[in-house]
């Protein structure tokens, strides 16, 4: 912990007046220990890491000059590509919708049905609202648990700089691993005979032809692609204190007879008039989503899983998502692979 009068001291080349020391250090004191505020290790980090990780060569005493500098007026620097004199925040709720803005509207639609479709089936008596209402509740589960990036973000959270930057570096080491599926089927004319009785008591024999769909045939092969990384460093956006991160990957098959093996051993494991063929290439530890915390213990309260499936329990969702979308920041992270024959 860095004390007002250490801090000063640093900067005493720098021949600053009360007022604008006083500026520079409400800034940059962002922690409170004790009966006073000071400067964390976790906060220098947090404020100076992006311009550490775009130029690793600068000392670190040259950054805390600049975002002094930069907390002065001056804005951005050589090293330094945001305006420190202004407090940390995410994207705002026209970027968050613009975004997001068909799943909130989706989560809205089910979580205004649900409870109605409920209230008048309940009051009717009417068992078919009800199941209607089940299902639009199923589908509601569905698109919270598993087609919100927020969820996983939720569920892969990070707090602080370095373990941050561990989790996004991991997948970089590793070589794509796949899975190949394949399932066999063909169709089949099946008749089906029922006795109908009309309105005068006379039955009669109907015949119905359906076609059915058959599986015969499955398999399954898995693997890892030997390749070499080509993923740019990680430069973590601190536009906002803490941040959902989005991670993609994209595969050079250029060099790589990975598809033509998959054709091949599709057309080995064909066993039957229609096949359905699929593949899918991952990196281990490589996570869609994770929620950055930049500084640890930053985090407000209701930025919790706790607080999350609470809201998604009380049909709410959408509003909390959009809440904290709007007030946490965004980043894209592509990990790139040249792979090679398998």
């Amino acid at each position: 912990c860095v004390s007002a009068g250490e801090f000063r001291n640093f900067l005493w080349n720098l021949h600053l007046s009360d007022a604008d020391f006083d500026r520079v250090w409400q800034r940059l004191a962002l922690s409170t220990r004790g009966a006073g505020r000071c400067i964390l290790v976790d906060d220098l980090i947090f404020l100076l890491g992006r311009a550490h990780a775009l130029h690793p060569t600068v000392p670190i005493d040259a950054l805390v000059y600049e975002a002094v500098v930069s907390v002065l007026g001056r804005r951005t620097t050589a090293h330094i590509d945001r305006d420190l004199s202004q407090a940390a925040r995410g994207v705002g709720l026209r970027r968050a919708c613009r975004k997001h803005g068909c799943s909130y509207a989706l989560s809205t639609l089910l979580q205004l049905v649900v409870p109605v479709l409920f209230v008048v089936g309940l009051a009717k008596g009417n068992t078919g609202v009800l199941c209607a209402a089940g299902v639009c509740l199923a589908l509601y589960l569905v698109h919270v648990c598993c087609c919100t990036r927020l969820s996983s973000a939720m569920r892969n959270r990070a707090e602080g700089m370095e373990s941050v930057m561990t989790l996004m570096d991991m997948p970089r080491c590793e070589h794509p691993h796949f899975t190949w599926r394949v399932q066999c089927y063909h169709y089949e004319t099946r008749v089906r005979t029922r006795t109908v009785t009309d309105s005068d008591g006379k039955t009669r024999t109907e015949t119905t032809t359906e076609q059915v769909r058959v599986d015969t045939y499955s398999a399954r092969h898995t693997g890892v692609i030997p390749s070499t990384d080509r993923t740019p460093m990680f430069v973590p956006n601190t536009q906002a204190q803490q941040v959902q991160i989005h991670t993609k990957l994209d595969l050079d098959f250029t060099h790589s007879n990975y598809l033509r093996q998959f054709e091949t051993w599709a057309l080995f494991h064909r066993r039957d008039v229609h096949q359905d063929k699929s593949h899918h290439e991952d990196l281990p530890s490589r996570k869609q989503s994770c929620l950055a915390i930049w500084r640890p213990g930053s985090a407000p309260r209701w930025l919790s899983a706790r607080h999350y499936w609470c809201a998604n329990a009380l049909l709410l969702s959408s509003v909390y998502r959009l809440c904290v979308q709007a007030r946490i920041g965004e980043q894209t992270y592509t990990y790139s692979k040249e792979c090679y024959n398998i």
